[in-house]
């Protein structure tokens, strides 16, 4: 128990030794952002511009207008958006980047309306779908449900008959065509018990849902 208590005060020691200052590690990651956006990597620069921005310490002033870049370039308009209308906020019509940061926001904010209006298209014509295969369903397992087995109860009942025709011991006597005629009233009655005991997987193999669409 001593022994691993030493080591674990051996490793929070270690982790402590290689901790930054708050400023220092945001100095840090600002840099790594910068050369992930010099290098269109938009996600690691996204990646260290959150980091970042949980530090609690004072960011440059062009910190919002950056980030904004880097969401517009990983094409997350609404975060792009919001990055450039904090940077406008903050920084005014005095702003290093005003213009550029107006033209970013105009930019995100095109592409977030088109991208809402396709999903919310999207979204109505799936509710279609969804009310229409909801539909189908009930009635599959109402009326179509009730069709099906009557049929397969049918089908068994003739098959069975037919094979009952060559005698009392037809089905089972070798006689020519019994075997068939009693394979077929076998597979009959299977299906009228798999019927019976799965309706939904039958109706699943008649009607498919509908994907619901993502953002």
């Amino acid at each position: 128990m001593k022994h691993l208590t030493s080591i674990l005060f051996a490793l929070i020691l270690s982790t402590n030794a290689w901790a930054l200052p708050p400023q220092i590690e945001a100095d840090r990651l600002l840099l790594q952002a910068k050369t992930a956006l010099d290098a269109n990597d938009y996600e690691i620069a996204i990646q260290s511009f959150e980091k970042a921005a949980v530090l609690n310490v004072k960011m440059p002033d062009t910190f919002y207008f950056h980030f904004g870049k880097a969401y517009s370039g990983a094409k997350k308009w609404e975060k792009a958006r919001a990055a450039y209308e904090q940077y406008l906020n903050q920084t005014g019509t005095r702003g290093k980047f005003y213009r550029e940061a107006l033209e970013g926001f105009n930019q995100a904010d095109l592409e977030w309306t088109k991208a809402e209006k396709a999903y919310t298209d999207a979204m109505a014509k799936y509710t279609q779908e969804q009310n229409r295969y909801e539909a189908n369903m009930r009635n599959c397992k109402t009326q179509e449900y009730d069709d099906y087995r009557k049929e397969l109860e049918d089908r068994k009942e003739r098959a069975w008959q037919k094979c009952q025709n060559y005698g009392k011991y037809g089905c089972m006597d070798g006689m020519s065509g019994s075997k068939a005629l009693l394979e077929a009233a076998e597979s009959a009655s299977k299906r009228v018990w798999e019927f019976n005991e799965a309706p939904n997987t039958w109706c699943n193999k008649r009607y498919t849902a509908p994907s619901k669409p993502q953002r």
